[in-house]
């Protein structure tokens, strides 16, 4: 596996692809009470404001990682 933080490249090399599961804990300010996932929050927002997305224009790059945030919620 590889990662470089500077530019936030990463690559992971298989000989059987799968999908990788993981979750990102949200935590309220005591630190202890669980709000949720943090990608599942990322994406009821990215849902929930569609419509204003795009007509804003936000997210209107063709550069790989606008692409993939497109595709992974739907706003193609």
């Amino acid at each position: 596996m590889f990662y470089d933080g500077a530019t936030k490249e990463k690559g992971l090399l298989v000989t059987e692809p799968r999908p990788l599961s993981f979750s990102i804990p949200v935590l309220a300010a005591d630190d202890k009470t669980e709000i949720g996932d943090a990608l599942g929050i990322l994406a009821g927002g990215l849902q929930h404001w569609k419509t204003l997305i795009r007509k804003v224009g936000i997210l209107e790059g063709t550069d790989p990682e606008t692409v993939a945030v497109k595709q992974m919620f739907g706003l193609l």
